[in-house]
């Protein structure tokens, strides 16, 4: 337990560790517009009745959907489907790019070349769309299953008592997508083969974490903090920049597990 502890905190020492959590602060920031905006187009091109601005405004912070939802309100019908696909997923593959650069410096590993690393990022990217749109679906459809059941019943005490294991489901739900996405880019990212089950742990506490942190730093800035008194109109750009930095540094901390036991004898 020493030895796995000594190597944990070596792992945590490293310069690397230190700069990496800002650098991918920096592309997830540079991802996670172009994502919201791919997954947008797509669902705008099903015949699904969503609305994704809606589920958007559930799932995220208040401070952070105020600032991102406008972008999605934005009129782009003018440009052609293929041109937007291609250009938001270009945009939205810094940041699967940056996560297999920090992982081979974590790792020791030598950075792959500039095409291999481009086709990984970009199917990282993929990949990370799909689960997105996962989530997306899973509380709109499961919300709506749920309440055609419950008015076959037509009472107001099963709604609240089946509500509430409704919203545990639906957190579970959420937890085994972020625990496989976050696992997969784990497994990925390297330019190595990393095995499923040395990336589990890092996987567990980066989605434990990430779920944690969201929801205390959601409520922090709602009813705690206001930084509107001292940043004014760019209170909202900040709070941004806070949580996605706060979730790099989880997602790195979790990578450093993975490499203790990658590294393990």
């Amino acid at each position: 337990m020493k030895k796995i502890l000594k190597r944990f905190m070596e792992v945590l020492k490293t310069p690397e560790l230190r700069i990496l959590p800002g650098q991918l602060a920096f592309y997830f920031l540079m991802s996670i517009i172009p994502i919201i905006m791919l997954v947008f187009l797509l669902v705008s091109r099903l015949t699904i009745d969503v609305n994704i601005i809606e589920t958007l405004e559930k799932t995220l912070p208040d401070a952070l959907a105020k600032l991102l939802l406008p972008l999605v309100n934005m009129n782009i019908s003018n440009i052609p489907f293929a041109i937007l696909f291609v250009g938001y997923l270009v945009l939205a593959s810094n940041g699967p790019r940056s996560i297999c650069i920090a992982s081979n410096a974590l790792y020791k590993l030598e950075q792959p070349n500039t095409i291999d690393l481009y086709i990984k990022s970009f199917v990282m990217t993929i990949f990370m769309i799909i689960l997105f749109i996962f989530m997306i679906f899973i509380p709109i459809f499961g919300e709506t299953i749920i309440k055609f059941i419950l008015d076959l019943f037509n009472s107001s005490f099963i709604f609240s008592k089946y509500k509430v294991l409704y919203d545990i489901i639906k957190v579970l739900i959420s937890f085994v997508f972020i625990y496989v996405s976050v696992k997969a880019l784990y497994t990925i990212a390297p330019n190595s083969k990393i095995e499923t089950k040395k990336a589990t742990k890092g996987a567990l506490f980066c989605s434990f974490t990430w779920i944690i942190a969201t929801s205390i730093f959601s409520f922090y800035i709602s009813n705690i903090a206001n930084y509107t008194l001292l940043y004014g109109n760019f209170a909202n750009i900040l709070i941004l920049l806070l949580w996605i930095y706060l979730l790099a540094y989880l997602f790195v901390i979790g990578m450093a597990i993975n490499i203790n036991v990658y590294y393990k004898k």
